[in-house]
């Protein structure tokens, strides 16, 4: 899966003034072949080592010290803004063809981890109904 990380990701006011391994850590989260389609990373304290050249303790201090990006569930972390910057929110992401997808690796996760993620994104919930695309793939 190819990611977009925008040139606004260093403009960002939380990430702005961060010590460099924080930044590398947070980046390597959303590059890495561990963080799945929802943004969960299944995190590797060796592999994140052997790839970023940081000590493991960086993914401890860098979810400490972005509480309003990430969310931690033990060896799992959530990138809280993932989903709405890799395919949209609300009725654009709802309309999406990638959101049936989601719909289905949620179920597979944790239920901590599935409300965590149907509360920022509703249209995700298996409770929620489902919209359908319209003609021509345009809202409505």
């Amino acid at each position: 899966m190819i990611r977009n990380i925008s040139h606004t990701f260093w403009e960002d006011r939380e990430i702005e003034d961060q010590p460099a391994p924080v930044k590398l850590t947070l980046i390597w989260m959303l590059t890495t072949g561990l963080t799945d389609s929802l943004g969960v990373v299944s995190v590797s304290p060796r592999r994140f080592s052997l790839e970023t050249s940081l000590k493991p303790e960086w993914l401890d201090k860098t979810v400490a010290a972005l509480p309003g990006i990430l969310i931690s569930f033990g060896c799992q972390i959530w990138i809280r803004n993932y989903i709405r910057h890799q395919y949209g929110q609300g009725q654009s992401l709802a309309r999406n063809g990638i959101c049936k997808t989601l719909r289905v690796r949620l179920q597979k996760h944790p239920e901590d981890i599935r409300t965590t993620i149907e509360k920022l994104h509703p249209e995700l919930s298996s409770t929620t109904p489902h919209l359908r695309p319209t003609p021509g793939g345009r809202g409505g």
